[in-house]
């Protein structure tokens, strides 16, 4: 009776929560892609884009194939630098693959490249092959390409975008952004006045253009012209720029993929005479990719490894509320522990447990009466440090912050020990949730809080008292299982560093 009835409350809960999933998630969440999975996708169609004045080599960009168009598009004021004009224009296009070893290889490079059009208020650029060649880049027939989104399609204010291109480095790169709402701007009215100025002289990208605001993240050097995704693997965007200063901070935005933007195929004598006028002294001074800092690192991406450090205090629930502090036998402990990307969101690593079996051990006995004489025994234990593996995930990811969810353990079987007490000391288990909050312009320092559930097994004396005489039994193994609040810093790495 008792587990049906257990049985039927439990089912009632499942349906509600059931129900509560089906009403939070969106209804395309069984097409969303993973960051992995949106690199893997991208990479048959961006290419590392060399810009080159004659022979030489003066900059470098991110251009994609997009379906529906014969080439391919990117930004137009990367290709607009003084020593360029359009008689010594030339690029090199270039895609990078990864062996099974991890080195990067060269898999596809054509020099055979000419500029087909330009749409100056857009601020894109449209590439395709020079008369008379033979097309060498793979996937190059019209309908291949990258998908944009419908014409009707409107990214919406929190939702998750991917910008990615090869951010001056031979990998191609992509990167979690969440939008701020509202999401689409006239670009005239998300940048600061002083660059609002700077701008009206350029008229690239116009004004009065529509723009996704991707919030305070940089699109770094190398990205432009690099494709936007949503979850679903379309593109919704062309990273373009930013607008940086002390005051505000960092702004950046993406040109929306529509028909209107595409550039149409030929230049006109007054587009000849943009590139002339855009390619001038001073007109780089906003659109330079080195306007934005090279190594503004406030995106949201997953560490490639962290290195934290933390120090705990017991935390204790009673009838009068949770108690903080060094109660009954505990000490404080400090934990140390170093972890790894594995995949998108989930990071896998070591930690080190210090003083957790530092302990004042009080002798007691098994009916909880005192010990002979009415005194109390203390003696101090030995210190133990526990060791272990953990692997955790990021269940929520910000621009400065992320949460996550973890749990670790180390098990020891007792063959590897004379004394099985010696094995079983070591063994230990835990979860844990946390918060950590980054700091500086690259995330790499970081305030960290957590809470910690830890199981492990302690050596203490027992005294059972029989008529009035107590009998120590020594080392005895006891579990414990404890609570602890951390708090402390950590230091992590990202793929461009």
């Amino acid at each position: 009776m008792y587990s049906y009835y257990w049985f039927s409350i439990t089912r009632q809960i499942g349906r509600q929560l059931l129900l509560l999933v089906i009403l939070i998630t969106p209804s395309c969440t069984w097409a969303q892609l993973t960051l992995d999975q949106q690199e893997a996708n991208a990479l048959p169609y961006v290419y590392k884009l060399k810009i080159l004045s004659g022979k030489k080599q003066v900059g470098t960009m991110t251009a994609f194939k997009i379906a529906g168009y014969d080439g391919l598009l990117t930004a137009l004021h990367g290709l607009t630098v003084p020593s360029v004009t359009l008689d010594n224009l030339n690029f090199v296009a270039v895609r990078f693959s990864k062996k099974g070893d991890g080195r990067i290889t060269e898999v596809v490079k054509d020099n055979l490249l000419q500029l087909q059009g330009i749409n100056v208020p857009a601020d894109l650029a449209f590439i395709g092959y020079k008369p008379g060649t033979q097309k060498s880049l793979k996937l190059w027939t019209k309908s291949e390409g990258l998908i944009p989104a419908n014409a009707n399609y409107k990214v919406k204010g929190g939702e998750l975008v991917r910008v990615v291109g090869y951010p001056g480095i031979d990998e191609l790169i992509g990167r979690d952004r969440n939008t701020e709402a509202p999401v689409l701007f006239e670009l005239g009215s998300l940048i600061t006045p002083e660059s609002y100025r700077k701008l009206g002289e350029r008229q690239s990208p116009g004004l009065k253009q529509t723009v996704i605001n991707l919030g305070p993240t940089a699109i770094f050097s190398g990205d432009s012209g690099g494709p936007v995704f949503n979850r679903m693997g379309e593109v919704v965007g062309v990273a373009n720029g930013g607008d940086y200063n002390q005051r505000d901070r960092l702004r950046s935005w993406a040109i929306l993929p529509l028909p209107q933007n595409i550039p149409a195929n030929g230049l006109s004598n007054d587009q000849k005479e943009d590139f002339k006028r855009l390619s001038g002294p001073g007109m780089q001074i906003l659109m330079s990719d080195t306007n934005i800092p090279e190594h503004e690192y406030s995106d949201n991406e997953t560490p490639r490894l962290t290195i934290g450090g933390t120090l705990s205090r017991p935390l204790w629930f009673s009838n009068e509320g949770i108690r903080l502090g060094a109660y009954n036998q505990l000490n404080a402990a400090f934990d140390a522990y170093v972890e790894t990307r594995l995949k998108e969101k989930w990071l896998g690593g070591l930690y080190v447990s210090s003083r957790y079996l530092q302990y004042q051990v009080t002798q007691k006995s098994a009916h909880n009466l005192p010990p002979p004489n009415g005194e109390r025994q203390q003696h101090q234990g030995p210190t133990i440090d526990l060791y272990g593996l953990q692997i955790s995930h990021i269940w929520h990811r910000g621009t400065v912050h992320n949460a996550y969810i973890g749990a670790g353990g180390l098990y020891v079987p007792d063959r590897f020990f004379n004394d099985y007490k010696d094995a079983r000391l070591l063994n230990n288990a835990r979860i844990f949730t946390g918060y950590r909050l980054y700091l500086g312009p690259k995330r790499n320092l970081g305030l960290e809080l957590r809470a910690a559930w830890i199981h492990q097994n302690i050596k203490q004396d027992l005294i059972i008292r029989r008529l009035g005489i107590g009998d120590v039994i020594p080392d005895q193994l006891i579990p414990l299982n404890q609570w602890y609040l951390c708090g402390g810093l950590t230091y992590s790495f990202y793929r461009h560093q």
